[in-house]
């Protein structure tokens, strides 16, 4: 298990499904990531009982210049067409979305019928709570049309075994890109209040890229009783990957098997 597989023999930005079962769980990566930052958490649920969707959002895997001409709009409507064609053949459509992943997730389950939802390392305020964002890409867009991105060397399990990537597996943010995010998570955050499906939210103290302090804020807007906020307190914004991965794995397969038990935690 410890030799890491050729990169070359896996396309990290490939779609997949896993298992079989009568509960779909979609599953929407983040801002310069894919699909493969799923498959442990996949392969763990689809053993679970339940068929796990992970989906590729436009703009991603290709080019830079795709990457930064794509609106959040566009990942939206991947996101509504996955999800209709689930629901179309499974008895019901839970959803994980990972920071931007969770906003498309959280939107999602405003407008639509979602049995569960889970958001990790949701992006309610960007870097921090006042920080001046657009003033910020304003200045930087004087100067430059992209900013590099802070990476780390990843392993991941595979059907294949282990391989290594970087995540995020861009090496720069588009600074339109990084616009397109705000567009994103203003739009949402009117939209918090309409969720009527049990959640769990999921944040780092340590968390650099979003506030973690937007997941107490998100409960707050939340009218529904079942809501669970879980803060994690040492990793980084890749939390699916970083030293705690194990703890948000056993979350997410107790909050989902929670609704075939009927216990659910309101921790709040």
């Amino acid at each position: 298990m410890d030799n890491a597989t050729d990169n070359r023999n896996y396309d990290p930005f490939e779609e997949f499904t896993l298992g079989s079962g009568s509960h779909a769980i979609l599953c929407i990566h983040g801002l310069g990531c894919a699909p493969l930052l799923y498959y442990e958490v996949g392969r763990e649920l689809a053993d679970a009982g339940y068929t796990v969707r992970a989906i590729l959002l436009p703009g991603h895997g290709t080019t830079l210049k795709d990457f930064a001409e794509t609106p959040w709009t566009a990942w939206y409507d991947k996101v509504e067409r996955e999800y209709a064609a689930l629901a179309g053949k499974y008895d019901r459509v839970s959803v994980i979305g990972f920071s931007i992943g969770s906003m498309l997730a959280t939107k999602l389950a405003s407008e639509r019928k979602v049995e569960r939802l889970a958001l990790l390392g949701p992006p309610y305020y960007i870097i921090r709570r006042w920080f001046p964002l657009r003033v910020a890409l304003k200045t930087l867009g004087r100067f430059v049309s992209k900013v590099p991105t802070l990476r780390m060397s990843r392993r991941f399990r595979t059907a294949e075994g282990w391989v290594r990537h970087s995540t995020p597996m861009v090496e720069y943010f588009p600074l339109s890109t990084i616009a397109t995010v705000d567009a994103l998570v203003r739009n949402v955050r009117l939209l918090v209040k309409e969720v009527s499906c049990p959640t769990v939210i999921i944040v780092s103290r340590c968390d650099i890229s979003t506030d973690p302090r937007g997941g107490k804020v998100m409960m707050r807007r939340l009218k529904i009783k079942e809501k669970e906020l879980l803060k994690l307190s040492w990793s980084h914004h890749q939390m699916l990957q970083g030293c705690q991965r194990h703890r948000v794995l056993r979350k997410l397969i107790e909050f989902f098997k929670a609704q075939r038990t009927g216990r659910e935690k309101n921790q709040w």
